[in-house]
């Protein structure tokens, strides 16, 4: 049997054929609700593109362009998540404007709410970066509108790197090799 086949069954919900290409019986069912194939190959692109941000977040040279990467790396991981179950949460929202990517997350996958909290303060953090001044949070933590440190940026390159994993596995797929190689970073 052809994989491009074993792939396509795999995405309309179809149960599987044998290697010797007998067909299981007709009445046995996927568990898995069925997934159109485009949105199949949208969250398999978006997670490419979410591994190569990860590599591109370990390279950058800056800081805040280390954190900004890594933060669109959780992102593209998390709209591949939408790309396959986004379906669920089509007409809900009736206030008709558009919604954070962060908030939309829980819904789809109730077991990303805690990634989905954390990457939406890492979003405000990085808009504050990449403005100037702030004051610092009475904790003595940077405030949205600090710079970002070098400890900060490498931290959420680690982050976003678990998260992908994370959604790979959630969506049935193998993790990642190994972890993303961290260059040295300037200010």
């Amino acid at each position: 049997m052809r994989i491009g086949a074993v792939l396509d069954n795999l995405a309309s919900g179809q149960a599987p054929e044998s290697v010797d290409g007998d067909a299981q019986p007709s009445g046995v069912r996927s568990p898995r609700e069925r997934v159109q194939a485009t949105r199949v190959a949208s969250a398999l692109d978006l997670l490419e593109g979410s591994a190569a941000s990860l590599v591109e977040a370990g390279r950058a040279p800056h800081i805040t362009a280390r954190y900004a990467v890594a933060h669109l790396a959780a992102l593209r991981a998390a709209a591949a998540v939408l790309a396959v179950r986004g379906l669920r949460i089509a007409g809900t929202h009736h206030s008709g404007g558009p919604r954070n990517l962060w908030e939309l997350l829980p819904a789809v996958a109730p077991e990303l709410h805690e990634w989905a909290d954390f990457f939406a303060l890492c979003a405000a953090r990085r808009d504050g970066s990449l403005r100037a001044g702030g004051t610092a949070y009475a904790d003595g933590r940077g405030g949205p509108n600090e710079p970002v440190t070098a400890r900060e940026a490498d931290d959420l390159v680690r982050a976003a790197q678990e998260f992908h994993d994370r959604v790979r596995t959630l969506l049935g797929l193998t993790r990642r090799a190994g972890p993303v190689l961290l260059t040295p970073t300037t200010c």
